[in-house]
């Protein structure tokens, strides 16, 4: 009688344990699926603070992952799958030109891919970004020299 009873407690405890694991790996999943969604659309900026501009080159026939990853390790956005994922369904899918670009961290997502695939519009968008970027530096180093 009491092993019985022991195996039912037994049998109750694991079961809740299962459930209980079964339903933090549910939470864990719709979380992380949410998280990539959420970076895939909406048109994320990699440091809103950064105004430094990093060279990218892009060779003719290069792979658009590739590309992708080369951003992600100059940090100018976050996550390359996302990046990945979203060029393929931008309007700028497979339009990426060879030659050699300037982009920055603090440009969203779809203003990088712009500037990969020579959109006028774009371009000029990353120009406006590049200028008051200048202003901003300008700035902050008036304020550093007239500090001294």
């Amino acid at each position: 009688m009491h092993k019985k009873l022991g195996f039912a407690i037994f049998k109750a405890a694991l079961s809740a344990l299962l459930y209980i694991a079964f339903i933090l790996a549910v939470a864990g999943a719709g979380n992380y699926c949410y998280q990539f969604m959420y970076k895939a659309f909406s048109n994320p900026v990699c440091d809103e603070t950064s105004y430094s501009y990093k060279t990218i080159t892009v060779k003719k026939g290069e792979d658009s992952l590739r590309i992708m990853k080369e951003l992600s390790d100059k940090n100018v956005i976050e996550d390359y799958h996302t990046a990945y994922m979203r060029y393929h369904f931008s309007k700028y899918s497979g339009l990426i030109k060879q030659g050699t670009y300037k982009v920055s961290a603090s440009m969203p997502l779809d203003t990088v891919l712009g500037v990969l695939a020579g959109d006028a519009k774009t371009t000029e968008d990353a120009d406006s970004i590049e200028a008051s970027a200048g202003v901003l530096e300008d700035e902050l180093s008036d304020d550093t020299q007239g500090g001294e």
